[in-house]
């Protein structure tokens, strides 16, 4: 009998379409956790009452940031309003946009109740500026004000190496934009009072010396790279991964060979399906994500996650395609020794109980008929299903079900809720009723805030607890 041709149960599909999602949500999570460990490792200015940080070094040069942090701090007496000027060598793979929004919602710029926060973030080997805003200070500095501020007072004289007065005329225009939510747009960045001329070294002095700090990394060939190239250097690097590998080739090339066998047997299929398929499941599962403490300590980035797809892939395909060989294949007759032949889903069901028929009905167990023509002896042999029974207390046929849950009182954080499970026997028709008692509420943390998926143990609470809108607008170079 081949494996039959009914439709599969939906609740087998929304299992894997679950499956899917934990993996997503955990890839996610992640990649999130690398976000938040890098914005972690930032300095928070506003510790030494500053609101300027600056980790390219050009501000300090300059000494602009004196004056930045003067004219933040005055602003902030008279509105309110807090500004955060940021200016980064790098942020890795991620996007300044994600980055700014994180780091606000981090550091929570701006007042709480007003979420009146303007983040400035300088990213400089993307060569991108980002204007990150709170949700008060969206109707007051739109995402045009924005983008127009940094298209006309910031982008130019940054292409002209002038960062420092770049951003100097940029905290000015944002200043224009809070004290007159209804200035317009051309009186936004008109400067009527001549800036001090602030004199940056060439960035190829920044440049250099961050350069010189990934001499090492960036000399050094990637992950993959060196498992393709330098096979035999690798496999002392990366062991884990490659006796991982290993195991799971061994598995499908013991597999492959019982498979192209000219007899089946049963306990053959049974001896792969329990004990190769999830050996190599594991192995698989250990090889996706053993190379990831290598790619956090290069390159702080987690996307040799993604192996976890290829491989599982891999798996999932190959096992099928070796348990349908392994269960398919001629069984030889234990009366004259000729191969027998398996019969179909019609004529299965003839030497099948009612009991059997009914187990099959609900996918609990899967029956396959071997059947001699010469001499009449036929092999039955049992499978599992894909759905979950039990074994019926009156009939002993894998048919007891769940058939339905009923909530009759919902849990709280004070106590478990309580749900009416119905049972019956698809088979016999046997029904039970059981009171299942379920799990209380866990309360939120106290130290949560809705809307922020990162924390940090620098923030001291020295910003005013504002979280970001989302608004404002971003420029390259």
């Amino acid at each position: 009998m081949k494996h039959h041709p009914r439709t599969m149960p939906s609740f087998c599909l929304l299992n894997r379409f679950r499956f899917l999602l934990i993996f997503l949500s955990f890839t996610h999570s992640l990649l999130a956790d690398s976000l938040g460990e890098e914005i972690s490792k930032l300095p928070n200015p506003r510790i030494s009452n500053g609101w300027v940080l600056d980790q390219v070094g050009y501000l300090t040069d300059s000494e602009a940031i004196a004056k930045l942090n003067d004219q933040i701090s005055k602003l902030e007496t008279e509105t309110g309003t807090e500004i955060a000027i940021v200016v980064l060598p790098s942020i890795g793979d991620h996007t300044p946009k994600e980055f700014a929004t994180a780091l606000f919602e981090t550091w929570k710029i701006g007042k709480k109740t007003t979420d009146n926060g303007i983040l400035f973030l300088h990213v400089l080997d993307q060569r991108r500026v980002e204007i990150e805003t709170g949700y008060g200070m969206e109707p007051i500095l739109t995402d045009i004000k924005c983008k127009r501020i940094l298209d006309e007072a910031v982008i130019p004289e940054f292409k002209k190496g002038n960062f420092s007065l770049g951003i100097a005329k940029g905290l000015n225009s944002i200043q224009r934009g809070v004290k007159n939510p209804e200035i317009g747009l051309s009186d936004l960045t008109l400067e009527k009072e001549e800036i001090f001329p602030y004199v940056d070294l060439p960035m190829s002095h920044y440049i250099k010396e961050e350069e010189s700090n990934t001499e090492t990394t960036v000399n050094k060939q990637g992950i993959f790279k060196r498992i393709l190239f330098e096979p035999i250097q690798s496999l002392k690097e990366f062991f884990v991964f490659s006796v991982s590998l290993g195991i799971i080739f061994v598995w499908f090339l013991f597999g492959g060979v019982l498979s192209i066998l000219p007899f089946g047997n049963r306990f053959i299929y049974k001896i792969y399906s329990n004990f190769g398929r999830y050996i190599s499941w594991i192995s698989g599962l250990v090889a996706g994500f053993s190379l990831i403490p290598t790619e956090f300590a290069e390159s702080e980035t987690f996307f040799s996650i993604l192996n976890v797809i290829p491989i599982s892939s891999l798996l999932y395909f190959g096992n099928q395609k070796i348990e349908n060989k392994l269960r398919n294949n001629p069984r030889s007759c234990p009366s004259c020794s000729k191969k027998m032949q398996k019969l179909n889903e019609t004529k299965d069901n003839a030497y099948l109980s009612p009991g059997e028929i009914a187990e099959e009905k609900i996918y609990s167990v899967d029956y396959d008929i071997w059947s001699c023509k010469d001499c009449d002896v036929q092999i039955k042999e049992k499978y599992s299903g894909n759905s979950p029974a039990s074994v019926c207390p009156k009939c002993h046929y894998q048919t007891f079900r769940c058939i339905s849950v009923t909530a009759k009182q919902a849990a709280t954080y004070d106590s478990g809720g309580l749900e009416i499970h119905s049972y019956e026997c698809a088979h016999c028709k046997l029904t039970e009723t059981r009171r299942v008692t379920t799990a209380k509420l866990s309360p939120p943390s106290s130290s949560s805030r809705s809307g922020s998926s990162y924390s940090s143990s620098g923030s001291s609470g020295s910003w005013g607890g504002g979280s970001s809108g989302g608004g404002g607008s971003g420029s390259s170079y």
